[in-house]
Order: C-alpha cells, then sequence, then structure tokens
C-alpha cells in the first residue's frame, strides 16, 4: 500500500504541493518534482518502470485524483486509529489539548480580526477627517469668491451709475442751452418766423449737427442756426422750417451718398464737401417718419398728410 502512495524514483509520498502525483502516458505515476527533472535533463519524460516516453509539457500532464484522495483518507484513518489506542485519561488529556490548541487558534483569530477592525476605524476617521477638511476648505473658496464677486458686481454698478451721471449732467446743460436759445430766438424781432414754428426747438434734449456754440447765441449767430437747421442728423428730427431755395417744403430728402436729411440739393452742396447723389429715401415734416421717395405731389404714407409741389424762391 505504501508503494502506491510513494514516488518510484525519490520514494517520498505524494502531496499536493512539489510531490503531486502526475500520470504518464503509460499509465505510471511519478511525482512532480522528479518529472521536473526527467523534463530538464532530456527535454521529454522517460518512464523509469517500462522506459515508454511521454513528450508533453509538465503543465499538460495531469495528476492523479484518486491517489490524493487515498492519502487523505489514510491520514484521517491513521489519526483515528491512534486515537483509539490511547487509554480513557490518554484521550481525555488530548482532547483538552486538542481545544486548548483550537481556544488559542480562536484567540489568535480574534485578535487579528481586532487588529484589523482597529485599522479599518483609523483609516475610516482619517478620510472623514480629510473629507471634512476638503469641504471647509471648498466652502471658505466659494465664500470668498462670492465676496470677490458681490464686490466687483458693486464696483461695476458703481462706475455704471457714474456714467449715467455724467449723462445725465451733460443732457441737462443741453437742455439748458437750448431753453437759453429759444427764449433768445423768441424775443429776436428780425426773423419771421412763428412761434407754433419754433415750439419744438425748446423740447430738444440734444444738439443738432450745426457748428454753433449755445451758450452764447446773439442775434446774427441765432440767424445763422435758424439757417443751419437746414441739415438735420439722421435720427434727431425738428419741426419743419423754411428751406432757403424753395418754398412749400414739407419733407426731407434723404440722399444716397450721405443718408442725411436735407431740404434741397442747393442745402446739401452748402454743408458736405462731396456730390450729391439723388435721393431714394424722404422723411415727412409732420410726422417725422422715414419713407420711399415719390414724386411730387404726394401723401404720407403714415399721417396721410398732402405734399405740394416746391417752388423757388
Amino acid at each position: 500500500m505504501e508503494a502506491i502512495l510513494e514516488c518510484p524514483v525519490c520514494v517520498e509520498q505524494y502531496d499536493r504541493s512539489s510531490h503531486l502525483p502526475l500520470v504518464l502516458l503509460c499509465g505510471h505515476t511519478l511525482c512532480k518534482k522528479c518529472a521536473t527533472n526527467l523534463h530538464k535533463t532530456t527535454g521529454k519524460i522517460t518512464c523509469p518502470l517500462d522506459r515508454k516516453y511521454d513528450n508533453r509539457q509538465i503543465q499538460q500532464i495531469s495528476h492523479s485524483f484518486h491517489i490524493l484522495e487515498l492519502i487523505e483518507k489514510l491520514a484521517d484513518m491513521s489519526q483515528t486509529l491512534k486515537y483509539l489506542k490511547l487509554s480513557p485519561s490518554e484521550r481525555l488529556t488530548a482532547m483538552r489539548k486538542q481545544a486548548e490548541e483550537n481556544l488559542e487558534k480562536c484567540r489568535s483569530h480574534i485578535g487579528l480580526a481586532n487588529t484589523k477592525i482597529t485599522e479599518i476605524s483609523e483609516k475610516k476617521q482619517k478620510i472623514l477627517t480629510e473629507i471634512s477638511t476638503s469641504f471647509n476648505m471648498l466652502k471658505e473658496a466659494l465664500e470668498e469668491r462670492q465676496s470677490i464677486l458681490e464686490k466687483e458686481i458693486i464696483n461695476k454698478a458703481n462706475e455704471e451709475i457714474e456714467k449715467f451721471e455724467e449723462i445725465r449732467d451733460e443732457a441737462q446743460e443741453l437742455y439748458d442751452a437750448s431753453n437759453i436759445a429759444f427764449e433768445h430766438l423768441m424775443g429776436s424781432n428780425e426773423l419771421d418766423l412763428d412761434k407754433e414754428d419754433l415750439k419744438p426747438i425748446a423740447q430738444l434734449t440734444e444738439l443738432p449737427a450745426v457748428e454753433i456754440n449755445w451758450k452764447y447765441v446773439i442775434d446774427e449767430a441765432a440767424e445763422n442756426f435758424i439757417k443751419n437747421l437746414g441739415r438735420v442728423g439722421k435720427w434727431s428730427i425738428i419741426a419743419p422750417i423754411e428751406c432757403d431755395n424753395y418754398k412749400n417744403v414739407t419733407y426731407w430728402m434723404v440722399p444716397s451718398c450721405c443718408s442725411q436729411y436735407y431740404c434741397c440739393n442747393k442745402c446739401h452742396d452748402r454743408k458736405e464737401t462731396h456730390q450729391w447723389v439723388y435721393a431714394n429715401r424722404m422723411v415727412c415734416m409732420y410726422c417725422e417718419k422715414e419713407q420711399d421717395y415719390r414724386k411730387l405731389p404726394n401723401h404720407c404714407e403714415y399721417c396721410n398728410q398732402h405734399h405740394k409741389g416746391v417752388v423757388s424762391k
């Protein structure tokens, strides 16, 4: 029986490690250690019992499960027989010894488990501390960023308020200057203009596109001011005025060359340095609406006001 459980080369009992029983092609069994040595020497395994060759690699040779099971069963039977041969007192002593060994193993496992639990608890606490620290740092960073943004917004708002205040002051100055000009013009008897024609001038909140100092308007400058009203910047429409060159002017022409508003081409040539290009748009002086240019006489597309033909002065 023992010969079956031993390697025929090294005469060592088979086990599940280096002496693992391997079954050759011929059916005989060798331990893994001896088979490896034979394979290293010749590149193949020669069975020591029948001299037959096995060209397989060590990893390709299967091991004998039956021999391993038999070894384990014999070991259990040997332990049982050994235990049965003992006297009752010896059995009790052996049982106590086995119990103490098992108890010691349990204590060892419990100690190891407690150590692992302590390590895990420490790691857990460390991770929680790091998370808390990171959260606090993130919170502080967000609060700081929010504070910076609030300051930037407040500063920007203050800058915008200052700009609007400057614009308001400038607009007020322009409005006051226009009132001064209007009052001066209303007190002049040399100009042949009705009050109703001049009334919208007092409502201006910005200067028209004329080169004139509103704060120092005198009689001569006032007359030039009225003449210069023939040129009006776009989106700065004022009340109807009388053209110096034609009568019955009730609209402005918009030439293609500069897209400004003029009573006639002569008014344009007096102010501009470039050549007049025929107008394709016109602006009604009654409703101040821009529209396509049409031959006179015609009616406004918006207010239906009648536009007569102009006559040279």
